[in-house]
Order: structure tokens, then sequence, then C-alpha cells
């Protein structure tokens, strides 16, 4: 399972043109630094597989909130050992996703997203 924010730039075109340069789309070095520096650390290491494709590994192992006084049912299976996220670059956004992560993991990602979204005044969905 797999849960995505993906945020989306508006048209240039309706952009205030006084904004148009504090608003320039960032590029996937933009997001890397914009994730070291929002993350300090808290990473291990964020890697570019390929052009516009970051994961994001994360120090420490997953967690679950209520593992010593009952978990939710199904969580925790099939949990990933890793805490790590993927961040997308694409024409139109960027896609944050987590696969089978805790909540610690999903918080930071979520807040990402979100915090990315209000500074390049994008549109994101809400996966929930």
């Amino acid at each position: 399972m797999s849960i995505d924010w993906t945020i989306g730039w508006p048209k240039v075109k309706d952009i205030d043109p006084e904004m148009r340069a504090f608003m320039k789309r960032p590029d996937t070095q933009v997001i890397k630094e914009v994730l070291e520096d929002y993350l300090g650390e808290l990473y291990d290491e964020i890697n570019e597989h390929q052009p516009g494709f970051l994961s994001v590994k994360l120090k420490g192992a997953p967690s679950q909130m209520f593992a010593r006084h009952g978990s939710y049912p199904n969580r925790g299976a099939g949990m990933q050992k890793e805490r790590w996220f993927e961040v997308w670059v694409h024409k139109k956004g960027i896609t944050i996703t987590i696969r089978m992560q805790d909540d610690v993991t999903g918080a930071l990602a979520e807040n990402f997203a979100r915090r990315c979204a209000q500074r390049w005044d994008g549109e994101i969905n809400d996966p929930s």
C-alpha cells in the first residue's frame, strides 16, 4: 500500500507578474536542497536514482505508536525495515510517496508536501 501527495503547480499565466521570480518552479536539485534543509540530521541519505526521482532514507527504524498497547488491525504487516520515502519531480509538480511506512515517516513526508505546496503556491491532493 502506498500513499501519495501530489502538488500541482499553478499555470504561469495565473501567477502575478511580480511574484513570478519568487514562484519559479523548483527542479530536482532545488527539491533535494530543500529536503536536506527540512530534514537536517534526520536523514541518512538522499539519492537521485534517475532524473527527477529522489529516494530519501531517514535515520532510525520504523516504529508502531501503539505496539505495547494493542496495534491497529493489520498495522505493521509488511512494514518496511527502514524509514524512507520517494519524491518525483515532474513538469506539472511533485509527488511524494510513502510505501508501508510508520506514522513518523508519513508525518514528515506529508508535512514536506504541504510546505512545498505552500511555498510554490501549488494545489495539493489529500489522500486521507
